[in-house]
């Protein structure tokens, strides 16, 4: 899996843009995400590929990532946002709009972190 999208800031510490799936959902993906959904995606559940562990890598640490804002809120882009329980989750209100109109396993998970914070346009 790619890095998410990282850039840090002089006055505001690290942002990421998307987190991928979290450590969680690689150490379970069956259980977490779905065997159906795993098989389709063909994704590679490798705890060491998500995003906490990759800006580890770089030299930050958890508490570094201040600032998070999804594309969108499925899961496969949103489901790191539990390794960084610090972050400030800035999502677009048209998206937490179609958030909360869906019941599917791809928005299952968002709002049990820290709900999603609604960040300005």
């Amino acid at each position: 899996m790619p890095l998410p999208a990282h850039r840090e800031t002089d006055a505001d510490g690290l942002v990421l843009v998307d987190t991928g799936l979290g450590t969680a959902d690689l150490r379970e993906p069956d259980r977490a995400l779905g065997a159906d959904w795993v098989a389709y995606a063909r994704a590679v559940p490798d705890p060491r590929e998500s995003a906490l562990h990759q800006v580890v890598r770089l030299g930050y640490e958890a508490q570094d990532v201040r600032h998070i804002v999804p594309t969108h809120l499925h899961r496969d882009h949103t489901g790191g946002l539990a390794d960084f329980p610090h972050a400030r989750v800035h999502v677009h209100p048209d998206e937490v709009t179609v958030f909360s109109a869906h019941d599917s396993w791809e928005y299952a998970r968002v709002d049990a972190v820290n709900g999603p914070s609604h960040g300005g346009r």
